[in-house]
């Protein structure tokens, strides 16, 4: 990244990867097994990208997808990570199912986008000693609209 000289700047991402059908999967990034998601690392690291974004859960806005559950294995989140950091890249990872949040933990992303599903505390206390930055953007929903779809847990109440 530019010094900081005060100004505004842009972390551009390109097209976030997804799974086939998965979250934001029309704004073309969808892969399938390790060479697709090889090529796409490899794709935005040609592009001089600053940061890899990879949907690791479903989303709200994305008919079809599952909000509570993993879009990828944990081999290929893994795999994802590896490539991009391989090629001096940080992952950022939306993921609002607690079962993503643990996966993009266990492969070492440098950012969680939302992670809004329910949590233990177990699962809490590795988030904080991960040292992984989260942003909980809830993406202009209110209170009662997260809780009535019960994405949210009572902390954010």
């Amino acid at each position: 990244m530019a010094d900081d000289d005060g100004l505004p700047w842009i972390v551009a991402s390109g097209p976030p990867i997804t799974t086939p059908g998965g979250h934001c999967g029309y704004l073309g990034g969808e892969v399938s097994g390790a060479d697709e998601i090889l090529a796409a690392v490899r794709e935005r690291v040609e592009r001089q990208v600053d940061v890899v974004k990879v949907m690791a859960s479903g989303g709200l806005v994305t008919t079809g997808s599952d909000v509570f559950t993993p879009q990828f294995s944990i081999e290929g989140l893994r795999l994802l990570v590896e490539q991009a950091h391989a090629a001096g890249l940080p992952v950022t990872a939306h993921a609002h199912a607690a079962a993503a949040v643990d996966q993009a933990i266990a492969v070492g992303v440098e950012g969680i986008e939302h992670a809004s599903s329910r949590a233990t505390e177990e699962q809490l206390a590795a988030l904080a000693a991960s040292g992984i930055a989260v942003c909980p953007t809830l993406g202009g929903f209110t209170t009662e609209s997260l809780a009535s779809l019960a994405v949210v847990a009572p902390r954010f109440q």
